[in-house]
């Protein structure tokens, strides 16, 4: 068994006078062995608030994940002050449960009571991830592949499978989010309740912390929030193109990073069968098993 990097070009991303389309999609270049698995990526979703003073916890604990596990990434729903996205307070209305944050979401797993995926407490989001309930692959492959035209932020995203995947139709959302985001006064100084606690990993930086940084913040869907809907027939290699003014939003692609998944049609939102992202005006193909 070995890892093998899939590659894809950039075709079409330097067509001259596009207009919020490209007609070309990426070729993912595949070896003629079938691929039989994905490597699985897990996505986060964070419930926070700056009103939150838990929160900062549950910040260091998401930043030590990422930092030691590469196919790990999150966004943050903020539910209070400037940062807030419809999305986030969409994806709260998805569940028939109180939700205080933090909690957050791991991959959308959910019960068998069809109420949809359940909220996690911050003490067990490294268990969630590294425990049983996630294979280390999946069916599913996403490539991402971006490019900034100006201030036009253009992502390209190829949803691919192995023979074994049955689903006809998945749900595919894309995500922008600013990779950090630091502001003044009410709504971007952050709530701390580990001011006075030598253990806290923000001990003695205020009960407010001023300069916080909040990362992986929401700032716009390509996708509508249920995500768009894909349909194929046979062995998946389907493509969809998005585009947004990065100029209304400030700062340069660098600041950001796009994050696509995917899910089963038809299901209120269900397990993500696979993650994938990537620093916008960069590209990023799916590790597969062979």
């Amino acid at each position: 068994m070995k890892n093998i990097f899939f590659s894809f070009g950039l075709i079409g991303l330097l067509l001259s006078g596009c207009n919020n389309s490209i007609s070309d999609h990426p070729t993912l270049e595949v070896s003629q062995d079938e691929p039989l698995a994905f490597q699985q990526q897990v996505l986060i979703e964070a419930f926070t608030s700056p009103s939150c003073g838990a929160c900062p916890l549950a910040h260091s604990i998401i930043d030590h994940l990422e930092d030691s596990l590469s196919t790990v990434i999150h966004i943050s729903h903020k539910l209070r002050g400037p940062m807030t996205h419809d999305y986030g307070w969409y994806a709260t209305d998805q569940n028939d449960r109180t939700l205080f944050t933090p909690l957050a979401h791991v991959q959308r797993l959910g019960e068998d009571d069809g109420m949809g995926p359940v909220y996690y407490r911050m003490e067990r989001f490294e268990e969630m991830i590294q425990g049983a309930l996630f294979s280390e692959w999946t069916d599913v492959g996403i490539a991402l592949e971006t490019q900034m035209q100006g201030d036009e932020a253009i992502v390209n995203v190829t949803v691919q499978s192995t023979d074994a995947f049955e689903e006809s139709a998945v749900e595919l959302t894309v995500v922008l989010v600013q990779n950090k985001i630091i502001g003044e006064g009410g709504g971007y100084d952050q709530r701390n309740y580990g001011h006075s606690d030598q253990r806290h990993p923000y001990y003695r930086q205020g009960e407010w912390i001023e300069g916080f940084e909040h990362k992986n913040v929401i700032r716009h869907v390509f996708t509508d929030f249920a995500g768009d809907v894909l349909e194929n027939e046979g062995r998946w290699n389907v493509s969809k193109v998005y585009s947004t003014d990065l100029g209304e939003l400030g700062g340069s692609a660098q600041d950001y990073t796009v994050i696509a998944f995917v899910s089963r049609a038809e299901e209120r939102f269900s397990r993500l069968l696979n993650v994938q992202f990537v620093q916008l005006g960069a590209s990023k193909a799916p590790i597969g098993k062979y």
